[in-house]
């Protein structure tokens, strides 16, 4: 089953560092949010729809089929918490086009750090391994598979091309 999360307002997502006067982390965004967040959200959603309260809930007093459907709270010291059937896959970030006819949504991915955009060909390159070019590296054997990434047909990327890459 898929699940589609429109908000309502701005969603804000950031890591778990503490944020407070006077403390020395600097709070950073984190988009997509972390399944984690994502898992958080769906249940809280449930249990509201269940008619459970929250309190309910974290102390295990749930229904049978509730709890098969999105498990038990962690009770601190005690015992770790359980997810029941809930499986999740994502989150994805969503483009949703409409249509008079229907609507159409397309899963949107990061480009992988492996591709560039050449702005002289105006198309993405893939990026490939070089085993020509491992001669000039010098490095630990543990690295010794490990091999620069090159666009194909060049041997190296002079440096003043990799800027605008």
């Amino acid at each position: 089953m898929w699940l589609q999360i429109i908000p309502n307002d701005v969603m804000m997502f950031r890591g778990s560092r503490p944020f407070a006067a006077g403390q020395s982390f600097v709070a950073r965004s984190s988009f997509p949010p972390n399944p984690q967040v994502m898992t958080g959200a769906i249940r809280t959603a449930v249990i509201r729809d269940s008619g459970t309260s929250f309190q309910d809930f974290g102390q295990r007093n749930i229904s049978a089929t509730l709890e098969e459907k999105i498990g038990l709270a962690p009770v601190r010291g005690k015992s770790v918490g359980s997810l029941g059937k809930l499986q999740l896959r994502g989150p994805f970030v969503c483009k949703i086009s409409q249509t008079a006819e229907a609507e159409a949504i397309e899963r949107l991915f990061p480009i992988p750090q492996g591709v560039v955009f050449d702005k002289e060909q105006q198309a993405y390159i893939i990026l490939q391994p070089s085993k020509s070019a491992r001669k000039d590296i010098h490095t630990h054997e543990d690295f010794d598979t490990w091999c620069p990434l090159i666009i194909e047909g060049q041997s190296k990327l002079p440096a003043s091309e990799a800027s605008e890459r």
